[in-house]
Parts: C-alpha cells; structure tokens; sequence
C-alpha cells in the first residue's frame, strides 16, 4: 500500500508482509544504533541497498527463499518512506515483476548478511536513491564526514 499517511506529508506509509526475523532485525537494529523507530532502520536498508550495493540482490534464488519465509511466518508493518525511497521500490517492483514485500524482504535478508556499519552507520542522501549508481552525486557533507569516521576506524 503506497500513499501518504495522515498528518505526515514529506514521508508516505508503506506496508509489507516481511518475515517475523527481519522485523525482528529490524527492531535490534533499531535498540543497537539508537535511531528514532523502524521506519528510519527501514530507511537506511533501503538507501544502502539502493546506494552502496552494486551486485544483483534480488537473484530468483533469494526471492524464492523471502517468498518462503514471508508464507511461513510473516508480520505486516508499515513504515514511512520518502517519495525517493518509495520510487525506488515501486521501479524495482516493475522491473523484477514482484510485489514490494518482496523487493522489501530481499533488501532486508542482503542487509542481514553485511556489517551494522555498512548499512548503519554512513549517512546516506535519500536524493540519491533513485538516481543510478552511475549518475550518483557522491555523499552529502554529513555522509562524507560519517564515511570518514567509518573508514578511521577500519
């Protein structure tokens, strides 16, 4: 379900059926990196899956084991997205021929296998997430200075 909720006009509610394991990643992620709600740890996932993740993410193999998980024991939760991030999911949707909670799940199960910094702790500009990664503008001021902490500390 896509469309703005009430009350909040720069972000619209989305909903998707994810597996009872990444909303519960979701909600660690949430505890261990001190952000506001699931919906900014959502966010992340999405500009970093959109962003720094060049490889194909969302092979038939992947999908068919999110389809799996989400059939087996699933949770619907809604979270605000920016009209950036919701373009993004809505463009992946159509290219892959699946619904979002797919294009949802497999972003999540990617992030799941890479390190909390990677997707966490880099600030990333959501202007860039519909942009190719070939046209991107580069990180904002704040994410330059995040990435430089990040790769300090490497």
């Amino acid at each position: 379900n896509f469309g703005p909720s009430p009350g909040r006009m720069s972000k619209a509610s989305t909903t998707f059926t994810l597996p009872d394991s990444q909303t519960e990643w979701i909600k660690q992620k949430v505890k261990e990196n001190s952000l506001k709600d699931e919906g900014k740890a959502f966010r992340c996932v999405i500009n970093y899956i959109a962003q720094a993740v060049k490889s194909d993410i969302f092979s038939a193999d992947r999908l068919k084991v999110c389809k799996a998980e989400i059939d087996e024991k699933s949770l619907k939760v809604s979270y605000p997205l920016a009209e950036s991030q919701e373009s993004w999911i809505k463009n992946k949707m159509a290219e892959m021929k699946v619904g979002g909670s797919l294009v949802a799940s497999a972003a999540v199960a990617h992030c799941m296998e890479v390190t909390n910094d990677e997707v966490f702790k880099v600030v990333r500009c959501k202007t860039n997430t519909t942009v190719k990664l070939a046209e991107m503008k580069g990180l904002c001021k704040e994410g330059l200075e995040a990435q430089a902490a990040l790769d300090d500390g490497k």
